[in-house]
């Protein structure tokens, strides 16, 4: 190797962790003049006392990114024969469904995953007046949507279409699970029968943890053919698999933060929190609900549905449109909805509305512990991108 070439490697590197250096020290800097709220020394148990967004990078971030490190070095035992004896039933699933559409179709090689030939088929041969359209712009080349939103809509009828609608629906699944999950999991399998991935402390601007390459965090499990992937997932021998889950984790904490009496009261006594929820807002005893979602009351168990969801999606920011199609109800429902549940929920409105206002003081939210989320575009003349600040700052 000519001189001249290590010569240029050597100043790279060089400057490389030169500039390393110099960002680490600006970024240090910064984070040791943003204080953190009081609720951080409490709530990790420190001595009373002033702490920076340093000290939370040091305390919470560090130690995370090390776990990570070694989660990713173990990495994940698959049960490899289990999941390719996967591959072929769902290839013939796949295969069965096809025979369908050729009959549909009356096209011996119609492929389902087309969507020029999804296309021809709903609007074309069968008639189907579209939703909504796809494309555009200048060369105004617009295209009836065949997206999964459009063939739901299409599934609900009792003809042709809701036929070939429901075919497609299925058809995508099989073909998410098997080129997705079967296929693209064997195809990352390490030569010691380990599957690794990334573990991101940095990507999700929530700061909550993510996966990429491939991303373990989105496994199927509502459905049976899901739950079929996951159980390739096994312990190492002598290891065995442990499932946490942190119940009712949002409404705790909001309770928390916007100190809801109603809310607060019904996790002190250890009230299911959907069923109070729900007889606040229909004005029904919680006993009742209790006792109606055991006996399997459909009536019940609507209106535990309806609390929960309304809840969650009021907690998220989602807008009326949105909810309306969770609960299968028109707009006017889901607002009634909503009313019901702030008036259930007055201090959690109240607290929504001045994390909305401290975003548009300080153009940026923190978390209970401090960490912040910046949210400029809260006074961008856009009101696009003014409504998505509000919704992810409340």
């Amino acid at each position: 190797v000519e001189w001249g070439f290590l010569d240029k490697v050597i100043d790279y590197a060089s400057f490389d962790a030169w500039v390393t250096w110099h960002l680490y020290k600006e970024l240090q800097e910064q984070l040791t003049k943003r204080s953190l709220p009081p609720a951080f020394g409490h709530l990790m148990g420190l001595d009373p006392g002033s702490y920076s967004l340093w000290d939370y990078f040091l305390m919470l971030e560090m130690p995370t990114l090390d776990v990570f490190y070694a989660m990713e070095r173990a990495g994940m035992e698959l049960d490899l024969p289990y999941l390719v004896s996967l591959q072929g039933p769902m290839m013939e699933r796949m295969e069965g469904i096809k025979r369908q559409f050729a009959r549909l179709s009356g096209k011996g090689d119609f492929n389902p995953a087309s969507t020029p030939q999804l296309q021809w088929l709903f609007f074309d041969k069968l008639g189907a007046e579209p939703l909504k359209h796809t494309g555009g712009g200048e060369s105004g080349n617009r295209k009836p949507s065949t997206d999964v939103e459009t063939l739901k809509q299409f599934a609900v009828r009792d003809d042709a279409i809701g036929h070939a609608a429901k075919l497609g629906l299925e058809y995508r699944g099989y073909h998410k699970l098997k080129g997705t999950y079967i296929d693209g999991l064997l195809k990352r399998v390490s030569p010691d029968g380990r599957i690794r991935t990334s573990l991101n402390s940095h990507v999700a601007r929530t700061g909550r943890g993510s996966s990429s390459d491939p991303n373990l965090q989105n496994i199927p499990a509502r459905t049976e053919d899901g739950r079929m992937i996951r159980r390739a997932f096994i312990a190492a021998p002598g290891k065995i698999l442990g499932c946490c889950d942190q119940e009712q984790l949002e409404p705790r904490i909001t309770a928390g933060l916007s100190q809801e009496p109603n809310m607060c009261d019904a996790i002190i006594n250890g009230l299911d929190f959907h069923s109070n929820t729900a007889a606040l807002m229909f004005g029904i005893p919680y006993d009742e609900i209790v006792a109606g979602k055991k006996a399997e009351n459909q009536a019940m168990i609507d209106k535990r549905f309806k609390a929960k969801t309304i809840g969650l999606g009021l907690l998220y920011g989602e807008g009326l449109y949105k909810l309306a199609k969770q609960l299968k109800c028109d707009r006017d429902d889901a607002k009634d909805l909503s009313i019901r549940y702030w008036e259930a929920y007055p201090n959690v409105k109240r607290f929504q509305e001045e994390c909305v206002q401290f975003a548009y003081d300080h153009e940026y939210i923190t978390t209970l512990l401090g960490r912040r989320r910046n949210l400029k575009a809260i006074n961008a003349d856009d009101h696009r991108f003014r409504s998505e600040a509000e919704r992810q700052a409340g």
